[in-house]
C-alpha cells in the first residue's frame, strides 16, 4: 500500500510540474513582458469577461477579472490581446 501511495505522490507530482506557469516551452524571443504573466484575478469581486495572452498555448484566452488589480497581462478585447501580444518583435531588432 505504501508504495502505490509513493508511485502516486510522485504521479500528481510530475502532472504538477507540467501544468506549473513557466514550465514547458520556452515564450517567444521579443514577447513583451507582460504577455508573459498569468492571469490574475485580483482581489475585487467583480466577475468582468478579460483576455490574457497564455505564452504556452501561443493565444489570447478568456478569464475572469475581479475588476481592480492584477497585473498588465489584462486585455478589454481579444483583438487587443492579439495586437500586443501576438506580433512578435525580432530579439535583437536592428538600427
Amino acid at each position: 500500500m505504501r508504495r502505490s501511495g509513493l508511485l502516486l505522490l510522485v504521479g500528481l507530482l510530475v502532472f504538477w510540474a507540467e501544468l506549473a506557469p513557466g514550465s514547458g516551452q520556452k515564450p517567444p524571443p521579443g514577447l513583451p513582458y507582460r504577455c508573459t504573466l498569468p492571469p490574475e484575478t485580483g482581489p475585487c469581486k467583480m466577475n468582468i469577461k478579460r483576455y490574457y495572452y497564455n505564452p504556452r498555448q501561443r493565444r489570447c484566452m478568456t478569464f475572469t477579472w475581479g475588476g481592480c488589480q492584477g497585473n498588465s497581462n489584462n486585455f478589454k478585447t481579444k483583438e487587443e490581446c492579439e495586437r500586443v501580444c501576438m506580433r512578435i518583435r525580432p530579439a535583437n531588432p536592428t538600427a
